[in-house]
């Protein structure tokens, strides 16, 4: 049936592509649309995922507006795509056929208009490229896809294979952001822990305020062989790379991989330009962690806190399955009042790392002075009950003592999220009865 719908639209002025929400597959392109990205038939279509046709991406675009559009109504925005060197006015929406859910786009190429012109003629200069990546990166509210959004445009906007940040810290440099064109190996996970040593000549351009500029890795291999053991297996030919000061020192680095040669130039400028509108974009991201980690971390055990919990309330959707241990920390008011709170501090703190080495630490949270609650998704029933019961092993060998009310269930909706917890909490009161009248160490006159 989906076939058909998009028959009507071959022969649109309109640009019309169609891919697969969840798998990226592009489904439909109309004939404008093939013969602007160089696909010769509608079979050949399938043959392509979106975002690397149309975005020469190696991953899905952080730009991405899937999680913005829904059925029955249509999402308006524009674009400048340095793929196709064209602006777009676009409007995107929902189309649902027996059972998949379908992106459908509908792309109007306004370069051709005369105010359009002047703008694309105006985007080979520095200053607006810089200001386009920024309006993007400064759209998205999460510092970090902010930062990711920055280096994709610019990457695509500089047509370079790879673009990345490095920073410093420690005395080492690692990875942190990349982003890399189709075909393009990604590089993060492997440049980690780069001693500053290893980059000497570079630091020493740097401190100069000068930028690095490869055209030649031969040269390279004579004059730092150090810097060569890292660039040539990554199969970097040529690059340009500026660095990140802050109250003039330096704390990291840019850069682009295999751009054209002749845009070495250009790209140099931008760069310097860019640095400093980086620079900002990291102090945000930094500010914005450590607001995040006081508003949703507790600050004493590290676990996630109440206010965390209530916003992994809002957004949880239906899992498979869900495990539950409430857990209360036996004796802590007498612990306190005897041998002073920094004793029962590290108490709360033992408990802690004794639910995190057999829980996720993303699933742990404290919600009161003596309780903490894992919510685990997804859990096999076997494997949840094998932790909880390693937990009580090991406590029962000395330590911490908790009361624990543990609970799974293989199927659950949002809704019923507060009533499985009640549940694991009145096992745990249950439990922590029976402690209380089979041990004296725990009468509840101690408390």
């Amino acid at each position: 049936m989906v076939s058909k719908i998009w028959e009507i639209y071959e022969n649109f002025s309109e640009i019309i592509y169609v891919s697969d929400v969840d798998t990226y597959q592009l489904i439909y392109m109309n004939k404008i649309a093939r013969d602007l990205f160089g696909v010769k038939s509608v079979d050949e279509v399938k043959k392509h995922i979106c975002y690397q046709l149309l975005q020469n991406s190696n991953s899905p675009c952080s730009m991405c507006t899937n999680s913005k559009i829904e059925k029955n109504c249509f999402y308006e925005w524009y674009y400048f795509n340095p793929v196709a060197n064209a602006a777009f006015s676009l409007k995107n929406t929902i189309i649902e056929d027996n059972g998949r859910r379908y992106r459908m786009g509908i792309a109007i190429n306004i370069t051709a208009q005369e105010k359009q012109k002047k703008a694309l003629a105006a985007a080979m200069n520095n200053e607006t490229l810089v200001n386009e990546a920024l309006k993007y990166a400064l759209a998205e509210q999460d510092p970090e896809k902010s930062i990711q959004v920055l280096m994709e445009y610019v990457g695509k906007a500089l047509h370079g294979e790879r673009s990345y940040i490095f920073e410093e810290k420690d005395g080492v440099c690692d990875n942190t952001y990349e982003w890399c064109a189709i075909g393009v190996t990604p590089q993060i996970h492997n440049l980690k822990n780069i001693p500053l040593s290893d980059l000497t000549m570079w630091y020493r351009q740097f401190k100069s305020n000068n930028l690095i500029i490869i055209d030649d890795m031969d040269k390279v291999k004579e004059t730092d062989p150090p810097l060569y053991a890292i660039l040539a297996p990554q199969g970097i030919h040529s690059l340009v790379v500026a660095p990140l000061f802050y109250r003039d020192k330096i704390i990291g680095f840019f850069g682009i991989d295999n751009p054209p040669a002749d845009d070495v130039a250009y790209i140099y400028n931008v760069l310097v330009l860019l640095g400093q509108f980086l620079v900002s974009l990291i102090n945000r991201r930094d500010l914005f962690n450590q607001l995040e980690n006081l508003s949703f971390y507790d600050q004493l055990t590290g676990a996630y806190n109440r206010h965390a919990l209530d916003r992994g309330l809002r957004t949880y959707r239906r899992e498979k399955s869900v495990g539950i241990v409430y857990a209360d920390v036996m004796g802590l008011k007498r612990v306190n009042d005897t041998y002073g709170h920094s004793t029962g501090d590290k108490m709360l703190i033992d408990a802690y790392m004794l639910l995190a080495r057999y829980f996720d630490k993303g699933d742990i949270y404290r919600i009161g002075g003596d309780e903490f609650l894992v919510i685990s998704f997804g859990c096999d029933e076997g494997s949840f009950f094998s932790q909880a019961a390693n937990l009580r092993l090991l406590m029962e060998q000395g330590g911490v003592r908790m009361a624990l009310g543990t609970v799974w269930y293989d199927k659950y909706f949002t809704k019923d999220l507060d009533r499985i917890i009640k549940e694991a909490d009145e096992l745990m009161y249950r439990e922590k009865r029976e402690i209380y009248l089979n041990c004296s160490e725990f009468d509840r006159r101690a408390r």
